[in-house]
Formats: C-alpha cells, structure tokens, sequence
C-alpha cells in the first residue's frame, strides 16, 4: 500500500501571523517608610528604565512575563544603565516580600494589553543605615547576573540620587509593566499555506479570548517551555482537529467543536533566539481519519500564579476556508513553525 504525505508548510505564517509579546516600557515608584509605617520621602515622578539584553535572550524563556519582576533588588553602585548588564554594580539586599495591605497581580487593561503590578519592600534590617543608588528586579531570590531591568534611584529631574535609609527606616518599591500581545484576541489574521499534492489553503489564524487573562497566561506558559531549562516538555499544550464550520471563539466558554488530541513538542531553546518553535507533527494513516475544518492549538488546564484558565478553552485556532478530508492512505505532516516569538 502506497502512503501520500500531506504536508501542512507554514512558511507563510512565520511570516505573517506568528503571536508576537513584548515588554512596554516600565515605571517604578520608590518609598521610604517609617517605623510607624508612614511614608517619609517618596519620588516624585515614576523613573522609567530599560529591559536588560538577557532578558529578552534567556530569562522570558525561563521564566515567562510574570515572574520576572517577583524579587527586587537595590545597591550602592553608581554605573550608568546599559542593556548589556546582568547584575546591580554593588548589590545589598533583595526581597521577595510584599508589604501588609498591598497585593501584586496582572490586569487586563485592553484587548492584547496588560499590567503586572509589584510591590515589594525592604525591611530596616536589610536597608537600615544604607546609602542605595541602584534597583533591579530579577525572577531569581539569590543575588547574582539573574536581573532583567537595571536603574539608578533619580529626582524628579531625572538626576541621579542617593537615598540615605535610616536604621529604623525602610524601603519600598512600587513597580508597573505592561505586556502586549499581538495579534489582540479575537483579532483574525489571514494567511494561506501549501498542502502538499492538494494546493493552497486560506485561512484565519485566531488567538482566543476565553477570559480576559488568558492570552497573557497562554503565552506566559508558551515562553516558559520547561521553566529554567530550555527543554522540549510543552506545558500542556495540544493539537486537535477543527471538526465544525463558522467562527472560532466569539466570546468567553465559546468554543468551536474539536476532536482528536495530538502531543505537541518545543524544540530546545536556542539563547538569543527570543521565540518558541513547535516541531513538526505527524497525523499518522490510522488517526484522524474524517473532514478536518482547522487546527486547533490549545492550552489544557493551565494554572498561572496570577490566573487560572478553564479548561480546554484556550489557545490558537486556525479556521481553513476549504475543508480537509483525511483518510488511511495518507498521513498529515505539519511542519514546524514559531508559535510565540518575543522582543522590544
């Protein structure tokens, strides 16, 4: 029996349509608290700073969007912010503790739009009589070439300052990112691809909007592949076939009908490469034997520190605008392609 391969090339969507995460610019307020727990000095203007070239290169990969900024960090070196740096000049101290009454999270802020939110402050036994000039946030507890943003504590000028901490005082830190997810939910993007010995497909390619959280979850989980071992394991994620026609997901729990759950593997991540690539898949001659309508990514059961998707809800649906009958002569070979890739 002679087997005809089918091969799903998606070239064109690497081009086109890979889902796309960056890092806005970021802001942080700094706090000097009293032993009463009054505030006694605090900046006056948010001083903004830039990402670190690691992490765009490793730690998203490691570690996702959110926890990136889960420790802060602050010491007494004087040297002028730079991409290439990796660690505070002269680090002091670090903390992971977020003070009485406060909470950290992500919003939603728009569709493809959202803020993390931290504070963390430093108590009088780890900054109490110390001159700092510098912070940092880092995904790491231990002190070390680990941090992802770098900045000098400034004036509302956007000079340089030393906050001279008294023994009984301490600090804190109050920081915002925003993280944008593109295409935005919901938002269809059309592409087409080759299928081999049958032609060219069109199609819409969707990032789903189960919950106002899920893209960021979804794609969070996507970089963090294996957390902090740029390994193959997927993080629950699965391919189905599309088994139904119309629109993919029109609002939350609304899901186009599916079938069929495949395994679904990333390549080893490569530093530098600030992008996530899903290896080619196989739809042997014995499954999935009926009209395929799409393909459907999607993320299983996910709990994130932050929000917790629903099952089975959330993800990446390609809806074809022909259908695809498949049957025990052939198999489905989907080439690999970037599913997440990330930058500025």
């Amino acid at each position: 029996m002679s087997t005809r391969l089918l091969g799903v090339h998606m070239r064109a969507f690497r081009n086109v349509s890979a889902i796309k995460a960056s890092l806005k610019p970021h802001e942080m307020i700094w706090q000097i608290i009293g032993p009463d727990g009054n505030v006694v000095e605090e900046a006056e203007n948010p001083i903004h700073n830039l990402v670190l070239n690691q992490t765009w290169d490793d730690l998203i990969a490691q570690y996702g969007f959110y926890w990136l900024t889960n420790y802060a960090a602050v010491g007494t070196g004087s040297s002028t912010p730079d991409a290439t740096q990796t660690s505070l000049d002269a680090e002091v101290a670090r903390t992971g503790t977020v003070p009485s009454g406060e909470t950290e999270g992500a919003a939603y802020v728009s569709d493809g739009l959202f803020e993390i939110s931290r504070v963390k402050q430093f108590d009088s036994s780890q900054v109490g009589g110390q001159n700092l000039t510098e912070w940092a946030w880092s995904p790491n507890s231990s002190s070390g070439a680990n941090i992802c943003v770098r900045e000098l504590f400034r004036d509302s000028n956007g000079d340089p300052v030393t906050l001279t901490i008294a023994s009984d005082q301490s600090l804190r830190l109050i920081y915002k990112q925003q993280v944008t997810i593109s295409p935005a939910p919901l938002t269809g993007q059309s592409i087409s691809f080759d299928l081999t010995n049958v032609g060219t497909y069109n199609s819409t390619w969707w990032l789903t909007n189960a919950e106002s959280l899920a893209p960021l979850a979804w794609a969070d989980a996507v970089a963090r592949g294996e957390v902090g071992a740029h390994g193959t394991t997927s993080e629950g994620i699965s391919l189905y076939r599309k088994k139904d026609v119309g629109s993919v997901v029109q609002a939350a729990g609304s899901l186009v009908d599916y079938s069929n759950d495949y395994a679904v593997t990333f390549a080893a991540y490569t530093s530098g490469a600030r992008k996530r690539t899903l290896l080619q898949q196989t739809v042997s001659e014995d499954d999935g034997n009926d009209t395929w309508y799409g393909l459907v990514y999607m993320l299983n059961d996910y709990g994130g520190p932050y929000h917790n998707i629903g099952s089975d809800l959330d993800g990446l649906y390609m809806d074809w605008a022909d259908t695809l009958t498949k049957d025990s002569q052939h198999r489905l070979i989907i080439d690999q392609f970037d599913i997440l890739t990330w930058g500025p």
